[in-house]
């Protein structure tokens, strides 16, 4: 069976997160009624729990496919449809806001570890992060360099995004919370003390730019 990426470029092969193509089950006996053979296996690979079943089934239904039973269509349901709702709810609930890897829980992202902004943050975006932390900026200005990296050298990919994964990572003493990039950012700040944050920054920024010294031209 054929193998979706959840999230991510449709077209990138090795990408890590997949899932399987909905597959459609013709009940013969019950005069053409259709059943997701496949719905439990595709939980697991999202690693969702089986409620999602009645989730995914509600949204059909709300798009006016019929049910008979509780697993059970209509003979209307298409693999095309079924995977276009499928997706959008993938987009809205799965994908993490920043990185948009399928690691989202709802609160925070087991991958880039980004939280959801409380109502008792402050924000600081009324200057630039580079004045609000100096060293928070230099990161900033070398994860765009990465992400530009990872698009022009697809043999690094993997290394540089694992590098990314790592500054969202860091306790640092102001916060990124945004729905975007770090173009499109909100900064809030956070309990760290300042030494504390600058001996981490330091220490991820020669990391990096050992591991990549092509940054040091860019």
């Amino acid at each position: 069976m054929s193998k979706i990426n959840i999230g991510g470029d449709p077209l990138d092969k090795n990408y890590r997160y997949k899932r399987d193509q909905i597959k459609l089950e013709k009940i013969a006996r019950n005069g053409g009624l259709i059943k997701i053979a496949n719905i439990h296996t595709i939980c697991k690979q999202m690693k969702v729990g089986f409620e999602f079943v009645d989730i995914f089934y509600g949204e059909l239904k709300r798009r006016g496919i019929a049910m008979f039973g509780k697993e059970y269509f209509k003979g209307q349901l298409t693999v095309e449809l079924a995977e276009n709702i499928l997706n959008k709810w993938i987009i809205a609930n799965l994908l993490c806001p920043q990185c948009k890897l399928p690691e989202w829980n709802g609160e925070s992202c087991r991958a880039c570890g980004y939280v959801k902004a409380s109502k008792n943050t402050k924000t600081v975006t009324e200057q630039p992060v580079e004045q609000t932390c100096p060293h928070v900026g230099t990161m900033v200005v070398l994860v765009k360099k990465l992400y530009k990296l990872a698009r022009n050298d697809r043999a690094q990919y993997n290394s540089i995004m694992r590098a990314i994964e790592s500054f969202w990572n860091i306790p640092m003493c102001i916060e990124l919370q945004t729905s975007g990039h770090v173009e499109d950012s909100q900064w809030i700040t956070r309990p760290i003390k300042p030494e504390r944050c600058q001996e981490l920054c330091t220490k991820w920024t020669c990391a990096v730019l050992k591991a990549f010294p092509e940054l040091n031209s860019k």
